[in-house]
């Protein structure tokens, strides 16, 4: 058991980045947590840490043990509560990162039905459009849209989204004429400031994608107020087609650059690779994927 609040301690050492961090959420001296992780490393006969007056960071055995204690940890504990219980019941806290106006438009109601389906789970939503590191900041699952960029990471396809330009009506009758994206030059625009490309818009046309690089006139970090300011007439915004879809229909926005072909990119839940994802997470991502499956986000 000595070995196993070691390893514990040795986990959220890492996760809150301080020896102290973790003294302080268990209400012991900052010594003890130092100590018992040192003894750790002493059984191991390894260095896990590298230790400096500035901050603690993993050796690369370090890094190995954590992942590999991680996942050993997550199912020690379903296997106690299959014990418990007789069988197996998803329980535990879930904690899960949206964009913010995905949840908003596409998930209330699914979060509504897994909250009733699933009432052991105690789900912890956190609305974030910024990018978050799922394991230093502690979360089961993390909704994210665009290609999978770290390996460590697994990911489960929810949904293709298409990105248009869009603006309103009475913008368009009154600006300048729009019949090209070099044409942007002349134009208000509105940039997503979190994006990769707040300065950068792409355009496909047949085989071919090309960028204009413009100086956005408002750059904002939510996409809902995006939207919104561009059917207040502040000039052309790229979003989301399952987003704009309902303006549009009501002509409070209109697209531009129908001719060029929406640019498309994924929507996936991203999650920790192990040999036995937590049931808590298997649940939650197939209702994701049921929910999607049965409620097709808006296209142009």
């Amino acid at each position: 058991m000595q070995k196993l609040a070691a390893i514990e301690d040795f986990i959220r050492v890492v996760k809150l980045g301080s020896f102290s961090a973790v003294a302080a959420e268990k209400q012991v001296s900052q010594s003890s947590i130092s100590k018992r992780v040192a003894a750790l490393e002493q059984s191991l006969g390894l260095q896990l840490l590298h230790r400096s007056s500035r901050k603690l960071s993993l050796t690369n055995a370090g890094e190995h043990y954590f992942n590999q204690c991680q996942q050993i940890l997550t199912e020690l504990r379903d296997v106690e509560a299959q014990l418990q219980h007789g069988n197996v019941i998803a329980k535990g806290q879930l904690k899960v990162s949206i964009p913010v106006s995905l949840a908003e438009t596409l998930l209330v109601d699914m979060l509504a039905a897994f909250a009733d389906d699933y009432p052991h789970i105690e789900l912890s939503i956190s609305l974030n459009d910024q990018y978050v590191d799922l394991i230093a900041e502690d979360y089961d699952v993390v909704i994210r849209a665009g290609e999978l960029t770290d390996s460590n990471l697994k990911a489960r396809h929810l949904f293709n989204t298409q990105a248009i330009y869009v603006c309103s009506p009475s913008y368009l009758n009154h600006s300048p004429e729009l019949s090209s994206p070099d044409d942007l030059y002349t134009h208000r625009s509105i940039g997503y400031s979190l994006s990769k490309r707040l300065t950068r818009w792409p355009f496909i046309d047949g085989q071919r994608r090309h960028h204009i690089t413009i100086d956005p006139s408002i750059r904002c970090n939510n996409a809902n107020l995006i939207m919104q300011l561009a059917i207040k007439h502040q000039g052309i915004a790229l979003l989301p087609s399952w987003m704009v879809m309902q303006a549009i229909e009501s002509k409070k926005l209109t697209r531009v650059f129908a001719d060029f072909g929406a640019v498309e990119m994924p929507v996936q839940a991203l999650y920790l690779p192990s040999a036995h994802t937590p049931l808590k997470i298997r649940c939650f991502i197939d209702s994701l994927v049921a929910h999607f499956n049965h409620n097709k986000p808006k296209r142009c």
